[in-house]
């Protein structure tokens, strides 16, 4: 089984040998981390950022499955967006860890190339992708 988001994410950064800068290993600091980090250029913070999440699943998969918040994300996080004039107060995030019997090829075919419509043709009204790269090149 694979545990979806760390396999599918450290899948795409553990190329390279050049030394990673300290990132956090502590959650809440983490995902901060990781937000800040996020649009850099420079993958480097992200690729230490994703191993320590990576490394904090796997020594907290009970925890982690149960559900986790994370609170306090602070503005300098979304500096960079477009729409920086974003309102953080009281704003947390949450996610859940589990295991998915699946390859991570399988998963991203599923996710992305599978119109869901044809899954379950009640569950959506209607439903539209745009791609604006090459698909066939991110599959």
């Amino acid at each position: 089984m694979h545990r979806y988001i760390p396999s599918l994410l450290l899948g795409t950064v553990l190329v390279g040998c050049k030394k990673l800068p300290d990132a956090p290993t502590e959650l809440e600091e983490l995902a901060v981390y990781l937000f800040e980090h996020l649009m850099d250029e420079d993958d480097a913070h992200l690729q230490a950022g994703l191993i320590n999440l990576h490394a904090w699943v796997n020594s907290n998969f009970t925890e982690a499955n149960e559900g986790y918040r994370v609170d306090d994300l602070p503005y300098s996080a979304v500096d960079d967006l477009e729409s920086s004039d974003a309102d953080l107060d009281n704003q947390i995030g949450a996610a859940v860890a589990y295991d998915i019997p699946h390859s991570v090829t399988d998963v991203v075919w599923a996710s992305l190339a599978v119109d869901p419509i044809e899954i379950n043709p009640d569950l959506y009204e209607s439903f539209s992708r745009e791609w604006l790269t090459d698909e066939e090149c991110y599959f």
